[in-house]
């Protein structure tokens, strides 16, 4: 019995990119900072990992959507990309700028 190279392609783990690398970093420095500088602060790194995120979002222009570990179903593109964009941008400042007000609506 064989496997199909194409099957075998989609059942491997991907190859670490620098997208995936940054994302496993910013998660870990975020509890970092959750646990030692508190939790105003951790807000703020989430917010700044955000607008990282949001920034990528309108530049890209393409947000793939699906479960986690397996090929996308699709990608939200166009207008819908940048309105979700926008929407990530503007809670990403809302973090950033009053992440006290944050804590309390998530309390």
């Amino acid at each position: 019995m064989t496997i199909s190279a194409k099957k075998l392609k989609k059942n491997t783990p991907q190859a670490p990119t620098i997208w995936r690398v940054l994302e496993q970093g910013g998660f870990v420095l975020t509890l970092v900072v959750f646990f030692w500088a508190g939790k105003n602060t951790g807000v703020r790194v989430m917010g700044f990992s955000m607008l990282v995120f949001a920034c990528h979002c309108l530049f890209v222009r393409r947000i793939p959507y699906g479960v986690e570990g397996q090929e996308p179903i699709g990608y939200l593109t166009g207008i819908l990309a940048i309105f979700c964009g926008l929407i990530a941008l503007g809670i990403a400042i809302f973090m950033i700028l009053k992440p006290a007000l944050v804590l309390d609506i998530f309390h």
